[in-house]
């Protein structure tokens, strides 16, 4: 889907699925690619390792409310001791691109990072709640076009991208 598109920089996720992602797309043009820890997957403290059944079953309890939550305690619970919230995560996404946008100015540039990242910055935009917006709801490969100045964002495209119907 990005054959036909011109990036004039390439940046991933430092983890090794995001990078040899980056790494097959930036190959096609030429690209090296960037990595950086502010585009990783959430840090989950001393959780990290476990598989996504074991987390949930860990921490249950704070799970079995986050549908009559509203979006800005979802944004903020804390989900396990240590572990980041959305409102973290969004704010090291955000630092990086908007570094990404005032350097690259009117240039396309590669990003690849994570699902819980994309989701995250989906839902601060706007695109979607996190009632029509689950756990399932970015294939992988998904990608999504933001336009941006550095200051201003908009959800241009996506593609892999799932939601259920607007609650």
């Amino acid at each position: 889907h990005l054959e036909d598109v011109h990036f004039d920089a390439a940046y991933s996720s430092d983890l090794i699925r995001a990078h040899k992602t980056a790494k097959a797309v930036a190959a096609q043009k030429q690209l090296v690619v960037n990595t950086t820890e502010l585009l990783r997957e959430r840090y989950f403290s001393k959780l990290e390792g476990t598989t996504y059944d074991e987390y949930i079953k860990i921490n249950e309890h704070l799970f079995k409310d986050l549908q009559a939550m509203t979006l800005e305690s979802y944004f903020t619970i804390q989900r396990g001791e240590g572990v980041e919230t959305d409102e973290d995560i969004y704010q090291r996404f955000m630092t990086f691109i908007r570094e990404i946008g005032v350097t690259y100015a009117g240039k396309n540039i590669l990003v690849v990072s994570h699902g819980g990242i994309i989701r995250s910055v989906l839902l601060h935009l706007g695109w979607g709640t996190h009632i029509n917006f689950g756990h399932d709801g970015i294939d992988n490969t998904a990608y999504v076009v933001l336009k941006t100045d550095g200051v201003e964002f908009q959800v241009e495209k996506t593609k892999g991208i799932n939601k259920i119907a607007d609650v």
